[in-house]
């Protein structure tokens, strides 16, 4: 067995996928785990035809936001015929649905999502939905990469940032072979961390505005030896597991649990709307506002992230108000958002450029109402909340172009099942 991932609905339909090596070839299948125990009758061929070798198998499994199961799968030491091939499978991240079949918007027909991969691990989403993969080099450099649909990154004629690099897609970030072997990958709030078997030790990184890896920190470095696995639980702890395969000791592998204090309090997983530019009761910085440019609507809105809790959410909308007096202002809303992050200045327009089936409205008319509405009280200190919400839903019914404020939020209520405020203030003016 290569790799594993638990169905996201795993507590109505109990179902496991797994990676594993058969007679044939390496396969992705799915069975069901009920009642301590797999259920043997339910095994069933999701896919197959990737080739198998000693080496460069891959293996890791990932579901994503979009519902689709990704899969990292090594080239099986066949450089020449299969990264580059679109036929193969092999030296590729994969993509399809969970019952095996294969999505309509795949880039090349078939379940390739990626190519020009030598040996890909670890994948993890950070809040945006992008995908993160991790990559063995061959003898210079091993790679993080951020995974682009119909992406080719290079191998075998780049590895890293070396060789014929040209017309390729660039790693995020590159080690030494001698001090990585990038294994397992896992996010938690958009920071990347990196189990690696040579290395002994684990990456942390943190994912900047410009999607680089800055301010690398090493930990464990040859505490635990070889490291395989680096994954987060929903209590947001980590997880190790080692591979010291190679030492010659027979049972020596480990599970290990390593308990993280979070600045601040809480887990990353908690259901608790924050940005960046501001925190909680906080002052709303004047780009955000009226003030920034002068006139009132049609403002730079904030970056704001979340996390789904145990919300259950399908999608989630945001509602920004100004409550001053004990009002309910709405200046403006978005929902059917699928993502867990927003990034700072969306753009205009009723279908939210950027953000895939998300929808917004704002207080005005004509272009005033397809934009963020900042703060512009006038002079006065107002207090205003944005309200994000968990949706049962991944489409709110109803809603138009020419729906109220009023009918938005009420329609976004009647299809939530929790929600949370971050709060802030503005006296910004024109």
């Amino acid at each position: 067995m290569l790799g594993l991932e638990v169905s996201a609905n795993f507590a109505s339909d109990h179902w496991l996928y797994v990676y594993h090596t058969a007679s044939e070839g390496n396969r992705i299948i799915r069975i069901k785990y009920e009642n301590g125990a797999l259920v043997q009758n339910t095994y069933q061929i999701l896919l197959q035809g990737m080739a198998k070798n000693r080496y460069h198998n891959g293996g890791r499994l990932r579901f994503g936001p979009d519902g689709k199961l990704y899969a990292t799968v090594g080239d099986a030491q066949n450089p020449d015929n299969n990264p580059q091939n679109k036929n193969s499978l092999n030296g590729k991240v994969l993509r399809i649905n969970p019952d095996g079949s294969i999505p309509s918007d795949n880039p090349f027909g078939n379940a390739v999502w990626s190519m020009g991969h030598r040996n890909p691990q670890g994948l993890d989403f950070d809040s945006q939905g992008r995908l993160w993969e991790a990559e063995f080099g061959d003898s210079t450099q091993d790679e993080v990469n951020l995974i682009q649909k119909g992406g080719n990154y290079g191998w075998p004629k780049c590895e890293g940032t070396t060789g014929d690099c040209s017309g390729f897609i660039a790693p995020k970030k590159t080690w030494s072979t001698s001090s990585a072997s990038p294994s397992g990958l896992t996010i938690i709030n958009d920071y990347v961390f990196v189990a690696t078997t040579v290395g002994q030790r684990v990456y942390r990184m943190r994912i900047d505005q410009s999607s680089n890896l800055v301010e690398q920190q090493i930990y464990f470095q040859g505490t635990y030896d070889r490291l395989r696995t680096v994954e987060v639980d929903h209590d947001g702890d980590i997880w190790l597991t080692t591979s010291t395969d190679k030492d010659g000791t027979a049972n020596n592998d480990r599970i290990l649990l390593i308990h993280i204090n979070y600045s601040g309090g809480g887990t990353p997983g908690d259901f608790k709307l924050t940005s960046s530019a501001f925190t909680n009761n906080g002052t709303i910085p004047t780009k955000y506002t009226c003030a920034g440019d002068g006139k009132a609507g049609q403002d730079t809105s904030p970056p704001l992230s979340w996390a789904a809790g145990s919300t259950g959410a399908k999608a989630y909308a945001i509602v920004f108000a100004d409550i001053a007096n004990n009002g309910n202002k709405l200046h403006w809303a978005i929902w059917d958002v699928p993502v867990t992050s927003l990034s700072e200045g969306l753009g205009a327009g009723f279908n939210v450029p950027g953000v895939t089936g998300a929808k917004q409205k704002a207080m005005g008319s004509g272009a005033d109402s397809q934009k963020f509405f900042g703060p512009c009280p006038g002079g006065s200190n107002h207090p205003y909340t944005f309200t994000l919400y968990a949706l049962n839903t991944t489409t709110v019914p109803g809603l138009s172009s020419s729906s109220t404020m009023a009918q938005i939020e009420t329609a976004i209520k009647n299809a939530s099942t929790a929600n949370t405020k971050l709060a802030g203030n503005s006296n910004a003016g024109t």
